[in-house]
């Protein structure tokens, strides 16, 4: 969106037997001029926030600092599916694996105008 200024990314997730919408999210990543970093803009669940971004080969990793524990994202595109791993990091720097997403893009919309994505089967 805005000429390519902003990426706007939104994830939802679907009961598979209802049917029912049980996760939505909306993040935005964009260039800050002065700045001369990346960040991202989340929402999901009643929480958010705005954070840095680190570009790497293939996507990008960011982090949410808790004044002590982290929480960091890797963010990868491998073969069209993306791929997300977070990791809660003590302040020892110890790491547990909280969240595993695998994504397979369905394909272009008008969102937000036309609507959101339905779930697929």
């Amino acid at each position: 969106m805005l000429d390519g200024t902003v990426l706007v990314i939104e994830g939802r997730g679907y009961e598979p037997e209802s049917g029912e919408l049980v996760f939505n999210a909306l993040a935005t990543v964009h260039y800050v001029v002065g700045s001369d970093e990346y960040r991202i803009r989340t929402n999901a669940m009643g929480r958010g926030g705005d954070f840095p971004i680190v570009p790497v080969d293939g996507g990008f990793d960011w982090f949410i600092d808790m004044g002590g524990p982290k929480v960091r994202y890797e963010i990868r595109l491998v073969e069209g599916q993306w791929l997300e791993e977070g990791y809660y990091v003590t302040p020892d720097g110890e790491e547990m694996k909280i969240i595993e997403l695998r994504l397979d893009r369905l394909g272009d919309t008008d969102w937000p105008a036309a609507g959101a994505v339905e779930m697929v089967d």
